[in-house]
C-alpha cells in the first residue's frame, strides 16, 4: 500500500489533534450528548415501529380516501379515475413493503405508492419529497423485502427485453410480415406491463398488434375468421388497458377502430352470417358512443352513433333480398334515436324511411316538435315572407313564454327587424 502523501499526513495529524483537544475539554458533555442522541433515536424507532400501519388499516383509510387528491376529478377523465381508484381495490390489489419503521404500498390500479408511518397514510404523489423518494429508492425497498420483486437489475433487464421486441416488430413491418410483427408487438407488451408497469405503454403496444394481424388478413388466402378473432382479442386488450390509464377518448378510439375492421367481412348476399356481423359490428360503435359520452366528448359520441346506424343503412340500400326492409328499418329506428341530438340524424332516418317507400314515417320523423330555438327562427323568416310583423311578435312572445331568455343585444336586433318590417323598406 503506497504512503498518504505528505499534506494529507497533516492534514490528518490535524484532525486528530482537534478530536483529541475535543475529548479532553469536552469528553463527558460529549459522551453524554452521544447517547442522548442514541436512546431517542432508538426511542424514535420503536414509536414507529410499533405504530406501523397494518394492512387492514391501509384498506380502511383508501375506501375512505379513495385515489390521490392530485387527481383532477373535474376533468373529462379524473373523475372516471377516482372510481377506478376508489371501487377497484379489493385486498388483493396492492403490494405492501413493511420496511419496519414505515411501509410503503404500490396500488397497480391507478400506479400510485402510498406510505403509512406513525399510524397514518398519505399519497406518495402529494409531495415533491416522497415523490422523489419513491423513485429513488421504491424499487430497493421492494426488492430488499421481498427478494426479486420490483429489483432494478430486473426491470432493466426486462426493459431491454422490451426494446429488443419492439425493434424486431418495427424491422417485421417493414418486411411486411404482419403476423410476425403481431406476435413480436405482444411480446413487447408483457415486457412493458413487467418492467415499467405503464398501462399506457402496454395498450399502445398491444393496438399496434392488432393493426398488424388486420393487415396481415388482406394477404391471407385461407380463412380469416380465426385472425379477426385474435384481432378483437387485441382490441379488447388495449382498451381495458386504456380504461386503466382513464383515457376514455382512446378507449372509445379502439372500439371504433375494431368497427370499422369488419369492413373486410364485408357481404351482400343474405345469410344469418352477415347479420350476425352487422349486429356486432353496429353495437360495437354504440359501445364506443356510451364510453365517449363517459368521457364527455359528445361529438365523438354522436358521430359513432351515426357510424352504427350506417352499417344497416349501407348494407340495407345494397341488397335485394329480404333482409333489405329489415336492415334499413333497423338504420331507421337508430337514426331516429339520435334525431333529437343531430339535424344529420333526422335527415338520414328519414333517407331509411323513402328508401322503404314509408312516406308515413319519414313524416313522423320530420314532423318532431320544435324547440323554442325552432319556433323563433320560423317566425322570424315567416315575418318576412309575408310581411307582417305580429308573426315575429308571436314568435318572440311563444319563445319568452318557455322560459329562454334572449340576451338584450339579440333584443334589439329582433326590434330593429320588426321596425324594418313595419316600415316595409330593406332599402
Amino acid at each position: 500500500m503506497a504512503p498518504l502523501p505528505p499534506q494529507t499526513q497533516r492534514l490528518w495529524l490535524v484532525f486528530a489533534g482537534v478530536m483529541l483537544v475535543v475529548i479532553v475539554l469536552f469528553g463527558q458533555t460529549l459522551y453524554e450528548f452521544i447517547v442522548k442522541v442514541f436512546f431517542g433515536v432508538l426511542c424514535l424507532v420503536a414509536i414507529t415501529a410499533v405504530t406501523n400501519p397494518s394492512d387492514a388499516s391501509f384498506a380502511e383509510w383508501i375506501s375512505k380516501h379513495g385515489a390521490s387528491p392530485t387527481l383532477d376529478k373535474s376533468s373529462a377523465f379524473g373523475w372516471f379515475r377516482s372510481i377506478v381508484g376508489s371501487l377497484t381495490l379489493p385486498k388483493d390489489e396492492w403490494i405492501r413493503y413493511n420496511a419496519l419503521v414505515f411501509t410503503l404500498v404500490f396500488v397497480p390500479a391507478t400506479e400510485q405508492h402510498a406510505i403509512g408511518i406513525l399510524g397514518n397514510w398519505m399519497w406518495c404523489d402529494s409531495s415533491y419529497a416522497l415523490s422523489w423518494f419513491c423513485r429513488q429508492y421504491g424499487s430497493t425497498i421492494a426488492s430488499l423485502v421481498h427478494g426479486e420483486k420490483f429489483s432494478r437489475t430486473e426491470s432493466e433487464s426486462i426493459a431491454s427485453l422490451e426494446l429488443a421486441s419492439k425493434s424486431k416488430a418495427t424491422q417485421a413491418e417493414v418486411q411486411r410480415q404482419y403476423a410476425t410483427a403481431a406476435d413480436h408487438y405482444v411480446d413487447a407488451a408483457f415486457h412493458a406491463s413487467q418492467a415499467t408497469k405503464s398501462n399506457r405503454l402496454t395498450a399502445n403496444y398491444t393496438l399496434k398488434a392488432a393493426r398488424c394481424l388486420l393487415q396481415s388478413m388482406l394477404n391471407a388466402r385461407q380463412d380469416t375468421s380465426a385472425i379477426h378473432r385474435r384481432a378483437e382479442e387485441l382490441f379488447r386488450a388495449s382498451c381495458e388497458a386504456h380504461i386503466d390509464c382513464a383515457t376514455l377518448s382512446d378507449t372509445g378510439q379502439c372500439l371504433v377502430e375494431l368497427a370499422k375492421s369488419y369492413k373486410v367481412l364485408d357481404k351482400h348476399e343474405e345469410s344469418d352470417e352477415v347479420d350476425a356481423t352487422l349486429s356486432h359490428q353496429s353495437a360495437l360503435f354504440l359501445e364506443a358512443m356510451e364510453v365517449f359520452e363517459a368521457g364527455d366528448h359528445q361529438k365523438a359520441a354522436l358521430d359513432a352513433g351515426l357510424m352504427a346506424g350506417s352499417v344497416y343503412a349501407t348494407h340495407g340500400i345494397a341488397s335485394t333480398s329480404s333482409s333489405r326492409i329489415q336492415w334499413l328499418t333497423t338504420a331507421a329506428r337508430s337514426y331516429q334515436v339520435l334525431s333529437t341530438r343531430s339535424k344529420e340524424a333526422q335527415l338520414a332516418s328519414i333517407c331509411c324511411y323513402l328508401a322503404l317507400a314509408d312516406v308515413e314515417g319519414a313524416l313522423q320523423v320530420a314532423s318532431r316538435p320544435f324547440d323554442p330555438h325552432d319556433i323563433l327562427l320560423n317566425g322570424i323568416f315567416e315575418a318576412y315572407e309575408r310581411w307582417n310583423a305580429h308573426h315575429l311578435e308571436d314568435a318572440i312572445s311563444a319563445y319568452e313564454q318557455r322560459e329562454k331568455v334572449l340576451e338584450p343585444w339579440m333584443k334589439r336586433a329582433l326590434e330593429e327587424w320588426k321596425q324594418v318590417i313595419e316600415r316595409g323598406d330593406l332599402t
